[in-house]
């Protein structure tokens, strides 16, 4: 679990948006992060739906008012493309939000009760792993997809120090050739 997820408080998670609220007396915590000037109140994360672009949306909203948003493309500063991966991250990754729906929102609106790690830590999933190569696998949870790019080990290694995994299941596409991992989890 990364630094960003102890400092922040879900306030809004439906199939549009992710909103984080930074917890007000944990300023020198956001500091430490690094990519953070410490006046930040709020994070937004877009996620990927009909209703959206292609692109992840980032919006920060500051104490004062103002804010910053951007996307995932173009040229992004050192700070902002950490930010993003922070961000992304402590969604994804600890709070086990999934962000992309590509085009179908429905995927996403399922996980639209996770407020908490323990909501999605109490909640039995059933997670594929699937890739033609163990070194680029594409991560899905529940139907939706949740997160691509790293190799096999990464993701178990996710998997199984985050959940009780109770089945792990190997099998071939017919029509592809993918290998396909079909984990079950049941409460933690």
């Amino acid at each position: 679990m990364n630094k960003l997820t102890k400092i922040v408080t879900i306030i809004n998670n439906d199939e549009d948006t992710v909103i984080l609220k930074i917890d007000e007396n944990k300023k020198l915590e956001l500091l430490s992060i690094g990519c953070f000037n410490g006046n930040e109140d709020m994070l937004i994360l877009s996620k990927l739906s009909s209703k959206n672009t292609d692109l992840l949306g980032y919006n920060i909203i500051y104490k004062d008012g103002t804010n910053t948003s951007f996307s995932g493309s173009g040229c992004l500063s050192e700070k902002l493309t950490a930010v993003t991966r922070w961000m992304k991250e402590t969604v994804v990754f600890d709070f086990g939000i999934p962000i992309e729906g590509y085009q179908n929102t429905e995927p996403l609106k399922k996980f639209s009760y996770i407020k908490t790690i323990e909501d999605d830590l109490n909640t039995p999933h059933t997670f594929e792993l699937t890739g033609f190569n163990h070194n680029d696998m594409c991560l899905r949870k529940d139907g939706a997809f949740m997160h691509r790019g790293e190799n096999k080990e990464f993701y178990m290694n996710y998997l199984n120090e985050r959940y009780n995994i109770i089945s792990n299941e190997r099998s071939i596409s017919s029509n592809t050739g993918c290998v396909i991992y079909t984990i079950k989890t049941e409460k933690k």
